[in-house]
């Protein structure tokens, strides 16, 4: 029955239509609505804030990029500094720089203390005394060397600081960076701090990793050079900086194999060596003349032997080996070609009538035999050298610097479709002329496949250098050059620019062997020629700081030992092929060849070496280039 009369009330319900079958959920329909509207905005509303949060955060990175591109700019601009330091862009003067926060480490333990307050060397500040705040030689004595902390560096430029600071400061921010990223939104270099590069314990030694940390502070102002302005932004940027690691050569020509000349040519001021064999031409124009050497570490002296005294014969005595009642060195007389040349051969030196052959370590075909003169004496001639004579040019090394760029760094790609190189690896393919002629600078030219050359057969002949490069006639260029091409050859000579080139310091008796002049150690004392390729005259040997002063043309304005002529190479030319000079060229510096030396058939070229490679005075501030390399960045500070 039950079930009866709930069909009978469905039943009816339908009958009477489908609207009163609904009545109960009459409004619903509008109540959902609003229930969607009010959802729907509070959507908007959350993403309207989510895109504003947004939006403040991609402006405040865009503030932080932009802070530490002027950071990062700012470094850049310091390390110039110490790359050229007298005439370098906006070098600061010690009356713009603050240099009485420096903290010492006088004794090494790891512990600091305000300059003023440490034991003598260490109680003064940096470059105490000179103006010259980023010269040379970046280190050795206190007052040279930088030892400050970052908390208390050996240089301040603040924004807090002396009013002559701010006014640098300002003066950077208005010429480096004017109106960025714009007009009423400005970078601003708040600090600049230089001091000591990190210290590195090594066992029981503390090594310095550089010679120099550049740490800069920059801000972003909103509303600038206002009442209003507001710092809204800041990135800290710190860099280590080290000397440009450019290796010494010690002579005017070095080759990696050996050396072999069937013509004339010139060599001069230092130190030839090879690897394999030296063969001279007998006519070769600088091979008969030079200071005599005893030996091949030294020249010879008065006291040959270094014992105190002069002994004279007979008997024989090592001072007087003819015996005749007079020193040697007495008996050597006569103008001298080049006082500073000598031949190295790991192997043999051969071509001229200079002695018989000899076979141990380190032998002198030659001896110094008296009397003798500057125009007869081949003592300065060495076979079986027992030293290591091929320079170390690291390619990756030497790749990495190019590619870090900077003012007159240039690294070029080759480029297979045109046989020419591309700087950088894009633009226009360049022939190695047009790339270096008549400019100054840092060149490194790659590989064919842009990797550390390679002998993939054993041939000792690398499988992957660029085609040979012939020059001729009016070339000119000055630098620092780091060739891989199978070879590199120049004829003629043409009108070239004229450069001064700068004769070695007077040669030195080396008594203790430290590379040094010494105080009471001998000097020949000279007289350099009025004009290139004349004879030198020996005068007298010396003591140096006896009443005498080695005379070194490099630290003088004096004209004497200084040349002006056309130079078609100023500089250093490394090759990891072969070198030919035919022609007549000039070059001074040094020219290494990996794969070895030949020529020439034609010509007499000139090779004269620059003694300032060896004493970290190269390179000369007219070359323009780079002094020191960035070896590391800290940005995330």
């Amino acid at each position: 029955m039950r079930k009866t009369r709930i069909v009978s009330g469905i039943l009816r319900q339908w009958r009477e239509g489908p609207g009163r079958l609904r009545r109960p959920e009459e409004g619903s329909a509008l109540v959902i609505a609003i229930l969607i509207m009010v959802i729907m905005s509070l959507m908007g509303l959350a993403f309207a804030l989510v895109a504003e949060t947004e939006n403040k955060i991609s402006v405040n990175e865009r503030h932080q990029a932009q802070a530490l591109y002027v950071a990062e700019g700012t470094v850049r601009l310091v390390k110039g500094w110490f790359d050229d330091p007298a005439s370098g862009y906006l070098v600061p003067t010690s009356s713009q720089a603050d240099r009485s926060l420096r903290y010492v480490d006088h004794d090494g333990d790891g512990t600091y203390q305000l300059y003023s307050s440490a034991p003598s060397p260490w109680n003064v500040t940096y470059r105490s005394g000179t103006n010259d705040l980023f010269e040379k030689p970046y280190r050795g004595s206190p007052s040279v060397s930088l030892e400050g902390t970052q908390a208390n560096p050996d240089v301040r430029i603040s924004a807090s600081g002396a009013s002559a600071e701010q006014a640098f400061l300002n003066t950077i921010n208005n010429t480096v960076f004017p109106n960025y990223p714009a007009p009423g939104l400005r970078a601003k270099v708040r600090q600049i701090d230089v001091y000591s590069p990190p210290i590195l314990a090594i066992g029981a030694q503390r090594v310095r990793y550089g010679v120099a940390t550049i740490l800069v502070t920059v801000g972003i102002y909103d509303k600038a050079n206002t009442a209003s302005e507001t710092q809204i932004a800041e990135r800290v940027v710190k860099a280590v900086i080290n000397e440009a690691p450019y290796p010494g050569p010690v002579g005017p020509l070095q080759s990696c194999v050996d050396i072999s000349v069937n013509g004339d040519w010139s060599v001069g001021w230092g130190k030839v060596t090879a690897v394999g064999n030296i063969n001279l031409h007998a006519n070769a124009t600088k091979t008969p003349s030079g200071l005599p050497w005893y030996d091949i570490n030294r020249y010879i002296a008065r006291d040959m032997d270094l014992n105190g005294t002069v002994q004279l014969g007979p008997p024989l005595t090592p001072d007087d080996s003819n015996a005749n009642g007079t020193a040697d060195f007495d008996e050597f007389t006569g103008g001298i070609e080049d006082p500073w040349l000598r031949f190295w051969a790991q192997g043999v030196a051969t071509g001229g009538t200079w002695g018989t052959a000899c076979g141990s370590v380190d032998c002198q075909p030659n001896p110094f035999t008296p009397p003798s003169t500057g125009s007869t004496d081949h003592s300065n001639i060495f076979d079986h050298v027992g030293y290591e004579t091929c320079p170390v040019f690291d390619y990756d090394l030497w790749k990495q610097v190019a590619l870090s760029g900077g003012q007159n760094v240039h690294y070029y790609a080759y480029d297979s479709a045109s046989g020419d190189f591309k700087e950088n690896g894009v633009g226009t393919a360049v022939s190695f002329e047009t790339a270096t002629s008549g400019v100054n600078g840092l060149f490194f030219f790659d590989t064919t496949d842009s990797i550390r050359p390679h002998d993939d057969n054993g041939d000792s002949i690398f499988d992957n250098l660029t085609p040979a490069i012939a020059l001729n006639s009016q070339y000119a260029t000055a630098g620092f050059i780091y060739l891989n091409a199978q070879q590199f050859s120049a004829t003629g000579a043409g009108s070239v620019p004229s450069a001064e080139i700068i004769a070695p310091a007077e040669p030195y008796v080396d008594t203790n062997g430290n590379g040094a002049c010494d105080a009471g150690e001998y000097v020949y004392d000279l007289t350099y020629p009025g004009s290139l390729g004349s004879n030198y005259t020996l005068n007298a040997l010396r003591q140096q700081g006896v009443g005498y002063t080695r005379y070194d043309p490099s630290l003088t304005g004096n004209t004497e030992g200084r040349y002006t002529t056309g130079v078609n190479v100023y500089g250093v030319l490394y090759t990891n092929g072969q070198y030919n000079a035919d022609g007549n060229w000039t070059y001074f510096g040094s020219v290494i060849t990996k794969e070895g030396f030949s020529g020439t058939a034609a010509g007499t070229p000139n090779i004269y070496f620059d003694e300032r490679l060896i004493k970290g005075a190269w390179p000369p501030p007219n070359l323009n280039l780079p002094r020191t390399v960035i070896t590391a960045w800290e940005t995330d500070m």
